[in-house]
């Protein structure tokens, strides 16, 4: 099924991947400029990049619980991989406050970007997309 949804070179050479991770990261900085700033200040750039490959190549099962993830599995299997780019933008905007709030700690950083994704529930993943969906068209 994958094979048939996401770009051939997705995960051969991970071109597909790094790819999507590169236009998550830009959009972050064009979107959130606040949560960019406070990334660039504290240099969490590196760590940012890793855990969105994480989230890619792991199409978000080790860090949304089932509830949301059977939401974002309807709709990448409806919609193709533009859905996981939607969904990373989503997932920052959620918990835009919570990462900002984490002044100076890599660990805090980490510990949202990796444990409170599962503490996102479907309904505000739903009303969030909408509004975004509204946003750019």
């Amino acid at each position: 099924v994958l094979e048939e949804i996401l770009p051939i070179n997705y995960y051969s050479d991970i071109i597909g991947l790094i790819a999507d991770s590169i236009v998550i990261y830009s959009s972050v900085q064009s979107i959130f400029h606040e949560l960019s700033e406070h990334f660039k200040d504290n240099e969490f750039g590196t760590l940012v990049n890793n855990f969105l490959n994480r989230w890619l190549i792991g199409l978000f099962t080790q860090n949304l619980n089932e509830e949301v993830l059977n939401l974002v599995w309807d709709m990448f299997l409806l919609d193709g991989n533009v859905i996981l780019i939607q969904v990373s933008l989503i997932l920052f905007a959620i918990l835009e406050n919570q990462l900002l709030s984490n002044k100076n700690t890599l660990k805090g950083v980490q510990s949202i970007l990796s444990d409170q994704f599962r503490t996102v529930t479907s309904k505000n993943l739903l009303k969030s997309y909408f509004i975004f969906m509204n946003l750019i068209n």
